[in-house]
């Protein structure tokens, strides 16, 4: 929408400097600074407004020139980026992995052993074992 307007913008101006043109036809003294020429007033408008418009256009051509090379610059970047997160997740999550299967094994040992001592048979309870007096208070 914003470009359209520009469009429309544009094509008025133009409309108006050649209606201003049109009307100014008599003939003036143009003084390039070395030569001096009579040139209809139409020409030296038209002339003027070219040449401006040449301005404009180059200036307005350096800047996109510069625009699109910081655009590619930035692209490049990114991908660079990207590709450098990319790694460093996949970095990370090897080490996480391997951090899951270190503690996994832990408990597996853990629970083996735990498993082992739970399976032992109990020792019978020897003599010496038993208190040496024959009263027990069990409630005291």
């Amino acid at each position: 929408m914003k470009r359209s307007w520009q469009v429309i913008l544009g094509f008025i101006l133009v409309f108006l400097v050649v209606l201003f043109a049109v009307v100014n036809v008599k003939s003036v003294p143009v003084n390039l600074g070395i030569v001096q020429l009579n040139a209809p007033l139409i020409l030296v408008i038209l002339a003027s407004a070219f040449v401006g418009a040449i301005v404009v256009f180059l200036t307005s051509s350096a800047s996109l020139l510069q625009k699109n090379r910081q655009i590619k610059k930035l692209k490049q970047t990114a991908t660079n980026n990207q590709a450098e997160q990319e790694k460093q997740i996949a970095t990370v999550k090897e080490e996480q992995q391997r951090e899951f299967e270190r503690q996994v094994a832990e408990l597996k040992a853990d629970y083996e052993t735990q498993l082992k001592v739970a399976n032992q048979p109990i020792a019978p309870v020897t003599e010496e074992q038993l208190p040496k007096s024959g009263n027990i208070d069990y409630f005291g």
